[in-house]
């Protein structure tokens, strides 16, 4: 019975890697075919691909994480820790203590 359980969940979880690869090819898309400060337009709205690049990347790294660990928490968390660490690099904030700063709030985060 217990195995039964297992499966089902697994099946539920199939969707996360199609996802993952659909983010992931949009993601090594928009970063070949547009350069960071272009301008993206959506009906009225401009937006630059930075952000769009990040997102795609949060959606990619947490789909998978997701996958991998069987636990939508921890791969919400640890998909958290690299988008944190390529925005403080974006703002120049290359220091290790802003580093070790964010691993400590993801590692508080976890154990609540």
């Amino acid at each position: 019975m217990l195995n039964f359980i297992y499966m089902r969940k697994r099946k539920r979880l199939l969707i996360l890697p199609i996802l993952s690869i659909i983010s992931l090819a949009c993601l090594t898309y928009l970063i070949f075919a547009f350069p960071p400060n272009t301008l993206i337009i959506f009906y009225n709205f401009k937006i630059t691909a930075l952000p769009i690049a990040f997102l795609l990347s949060f959606i990619f790294l947490w789909t998978l994480l997701w996958f991998v660990f069987a636990n939508k928490i921890q791969g919400l968390l640890l998909s958290i820790f690299p988008l944190i660490y390529l925005i403080l690099r974006l703002n120049n904030l290359t220091q290790t203590f802003f580093l070790v700063l964010s691993f400590s709030f993801l590692d508080i985060n976890s154990l609540v």
